[in-house]
């Protein structure tokens, strides 16, 4: 804020928003590319700059849940009764930080990174989200997003729910 000396934490001007991941890991004294995508440090900065990243995402893609809802059938994917409100803007959160981050890397191959990384800077680091086989409905959330903000189409395998008795085995993106 106000007052706040611009070269804090190791030489990062905080009041400005043209920091990048390399210049966060530079000022902890991180070489962040000698780390692998997934590693726990590469995950931390890339979190770290989300979430600073994120009080200047003026205007955000989606500005409400009805803004998200609205948009890519959302509304269809995140119907039910586990969505509650707070779940749905923390969804609305991670749809507006995954855009985000993919202006900074590809989402090709950098799916479990993207993951990780927003979620941390949405949810906190308590939480993990482990996709995959068996993966739980609130992860597949996050694939759903990470696939519709990633422009991605997802692999024909990918279910976002578990079928419904008698239902086809896969369900579709829209």
């Amino acid at each position: 804020g106000p007052g706040a000396p611009a070269a804090a934490a190791g030489g990062l001007d905080l009041e400005a928003p043209d920091w990048s991941p390399e210049a966060l890991g530079e000022a902890a004294g991180l070489n962040v590319e000698a780390y692998a995508r997934e590693h726990p440090v590469t995950v931390c900065v890339w979190a770290l700059f989300l979430r600073l990243s994120e009080r200047w995402l003026a205007p955000p893609r989606y500005a409400s849940v009805g803004a998200l809802l609205a948009a890519h059938d959302y509304g269809a994917a995140f119907a039910g009764e586990r969505h509650t409100p707070g779940e749905l803007e923390n969804l609305r959160r991670t749809a507006n930080l995954m855009a985000y981050l993919f202006t900074h890397m590809k989402p090709r191959g950098n799916k479990g990174l993207a993951i990780q990384a927003v979620t941390r800077a949405v949810e906190g680091f308590e939480l993990r989200y482990v996709t995959g086989s068996g993966a739980t409905a609130p992860t597949n959330d996050r694939v759903v997003v990470f696939y519709r903000e990633g422009a991605t189409p997802p692999p024909s395998s990918f279910r976002w729910l578990p079928p419904a008795p008698g239902a086809p085995a896969a369900a579709t993106l829209v």
